[in-house]
């Protein structure tokens, strides 16, 4: 029972999919359920859980390993948000595509599907770190449903190794506001993916445009569904999947500018960065948001050891914290003075912890 309550809290990012469910049923205002879920009630179950410090101990993972359920029940809450979603996005354009929803209406659904897709994101960007091919399918279908598949790549082979740097597309630089990010961002993720891919293929002897590069993958199967979509249901269907596919990409990379805002590493006399450590990350451990995002916000520990399963990572002593969740956390970033107003002084205080802690060789 005990380990039951720290596993069945994961199923509460399915309120955002039930959300999406109730706005396509019901119309009206129900189509900003899953909005209202993210920005309202998971900020309020922040604050009345309060934040969670706490770490599994090895008896705990123990026992983990030991229950087939329990195993299965962990396998599962990610796994399964993503046939879900794709569902409703296909019920969604159904119903759109009938004339059931007004403009109103279907301007709800983009929010909700695109805030529910942003989350779907976080879930793919947990799969695409696993080994095994079947979970990383999944993420990648998911990262189709809302037309960003270049992510898996350039995510593993770019940020993982130059975050916190220059060379990163993926870490926000200080006094960068959010909206200069995503323009900077989107386009040098796709360029690093597709140069890596083009570098990957002449080492074989191959050409780019070869049924081998991932990159025209990742571009054409949106691209196949951006068409097929409008050809078959229409304008009003074709714009509902590509914009609520455009604000699932968007609010992902608020995600990425809030994780790294301002925290860089320095460049030693060797002409080298130094080795991103636990205060390079923004780290928050507010209990609904951690259980909605699947640990995410213990970010830190996840650049430690990228393919840790999201229950066990863990909150590290001493890592820069930020003030809320990123529920609220989203929030303010999208108000360029209201963030600088908070995080600036916060970056300040980290670097200068850095300076005065971590050597550099």
């Amino acid at each position: 029972m005990r380990i039951a309550l720290k596993v069945l809290p994961f199923y509460l990012t399915y309120f955002l999919l039930v959300g999406m469910a109730l706005g396509i049923a019901f119309g009206g205002m129900w189509t900003l359920s899953s909005a209202f879920f993210l920005f309202f009630a998971v900020p309020i179950l922040d604050l009345i859980a309060g934040s969670d410090e706490d770490n599994l101990v090895p008896e705990q993972v123990a026992e983990i390993s030991r229950s087939a359920v329990v195993r299965t029940l962990l396998r599962l809450s990610p796994l399964l948000y993503v046939p879900i979603y794709l569902a409703l996005v296909v019920l969604a354009i159904l119903k759109i595509s009938s004339g059931s929803f007004s403009f109103y209406e279907t301007v709800g659904l983009i929010l909700s599907f695109g805030i529910s897709g942003a989350n779907g994101i976080t879930i793919a960007h947990e799969l695409i770190h696993k080994s095994y091919q079947p979970d990383k399918a999944f993420g990648y279908a998911m990262l189709a449903g809302v037309s960003y598949m270049h992510f898996g790549l350039a995510h593993r082979i770019g940020h993982h190794k130059n975050a916190c740097t220059p060379e990163d597309y993926s870490t926000g630089l200080f006094g960068e506001n959010v909206y200069a990010f995503y323009l900077r961002t989107v386009p040098s993720c796709i360029k690093t993916a597709w140069a890596f891919e083009k570098a990957r293929l002449e080492r074989t002897g191959k050409g780019v445009f070869t049924v081998g590069n991932r990159m025209l993958w990742y571009a054409g199967v949106p691209l196949f569904l951006w068409i097929a979509v409008g050809a078959v249901f229409g304008l009003n269907a074709f714009l509902f999947f590509a914009l609520q596919g455009i604000l699932s990409s968007f609010l992902l990379e608020v995600v990425s500018y809030i994780e790294h805002y301002g925290l860089m590493r320095r460049k030693g006399s060797n002409g080298r960065y130094e080795k991103l450590c636990t205060l390079h990350s923004w780290n928050a451990n507010q209990v609904a948001s951690n259980f909605l995002l699947f640990k995410l916000q213990r970010h830190s520990d996840h650049h430690a050891e990228p393919s840790k399963d999201y229950y066990l990572l863990d909150h590290i002593k001493g890592s820069p914290e930020l003030p809320f969740g990123y529920s609220v956390m989203i929030g303010i970033a999208l108000f360029p003075p209201l963030w600088r107003w908070v995080m600036d002084p916060k970056v300040m205080r980290v670097r200068q912890e850095i300076s005065m802690t971590v050597p550099l060789s």
